[in-house]
């Protein structure tokens, strides 16, 4: 099994020096991956930025979004930039894709939230919410006709330049929902599944719900992908309190109390989740950061 790291790029005390050192050790340690998520209404990176400057700093990790809501995005301009990454890095970029869903506003709430939308990120885009799902499969497919060469719309030339991986990055499709998992067995090569605390049997059953709807499409098992948060180290509880303070300090206490149970931290849990993910099934795992301190690399190394 396969062990990814993520980039603290969300976090809000992550500075650019502290982000690309954190991929220049990921990439010389045992990871296989360096991920980053996406979510627009906060103070952290961009996804895409983010994958372009450290693949600037990496030689041999993926580079993986997990996840990118690609309805936020035109999918022509998003189809250059992945592919232009890929050329970057030679060929290490990995797609995990979504709809998106309801995010609310993570920083700056003033008042009621309830007064505030369910759909930050769409409606700062700006981008339609309604029908989002029926977008991203016409998205996924434009990108995949780019990729191959093909011209985006009639009379126009093709879109290039083209990727290092023949048809474009591999695609990731992460969801819980039955109709996300049989979207991803009709579009990707396969899952990727963010469990807060890494809580194995519901990552197991998402998994199987994916392995039962490719098998229905005749298609090979899809790579399986599981994710979760962590935090290591003597200061891993603080750590986690700091996150969910700053990261869920739009939530009530008792809201931010049950997530909080979900997630367990310190050096123990990782050598757990690696030992359960691996009897799952899981083809690799992505450990989450919750504080961006750059000894949480090394310790997590070690760990691996």
């Amino acid at each position: 099994m396969d062990v990814g790291i993520g980039l603290p790029a969300l976090l809000h005390d992550v500075t650019p020096e502290r982000l690309l050192e954190w991929a220049r050790r990921a990439d010389a340690g045992p990871f296989s991956t360096i991920s980053t998520g996406e979510l627009l209404t906060t103070p952290g990176y961009d996804a895409v930025v983010t994958l372009a400057a450290t693949a600037v700093v990496t030689e041999r990790v993926r580079l993986m979004t997990n996840v990118l809501a690609v309805p936020l995005h035109n999918a022509g301009v998003l189809a250059k930039q992945l592919a232009t990454i890929c050329r970057i890095s030679g060929g290490r970029v990995v797609l995990g894709a979504g709809i998106g869903g309801k995010k609310p506003v993570l920083f700056g709430i003033t008042g009621d939230p309830a007064a505030h939308s369910n759909f930050p990120d769409f409606d700062a885009a700006p981008a339609p919410y309604r029908d989002r799902a029926q977008r991203f499969e016409g998205q996924i497919a434009l990108m995949r006709r780019i990729w191959l060469g093909e011209s985006a719309a009639p009379g126009t030339p093709p879109v290039g330049p083209p990727p290092v991986r023949p048809g474009g990055p591999e695609l990731l499709v992460g969801g819980f929902a039955q109709a996300a998992l049989e979207r991803a067995a009709r579009l990707a090569d396969g899952v990727t599944i963010f469990e807060h605390g890494g809580d194995t049997e519901k990552v197991a059953s998402y998994f199987a719900v994916a392995t039962e709807a490719w098998a229905r499409t005749g298609r090979p098992e899809p790579r399986r992908v599981a994710s979760c948060h962590f935090a290591v180290g003597p200061r891993a509880e603080d750590h986690k309190a700091n996150y969910l303070a700053t990261h869920y300090g739009h939530l009530p206490p008792e809201s931010r109390a049950k997530i909080g149970s979900a997630i367990a931290v310190g050096d123990q849990r990782v050598t757990t989740v690696l030992r359960e993910f691996e009897a799952i099934g899981a083809d690799e795992v992505v450990f989450v950061p919750m504080a961006s301190d750059l000894e949480q690399v090394d310790a997590l190394a070690q760990l691996v």
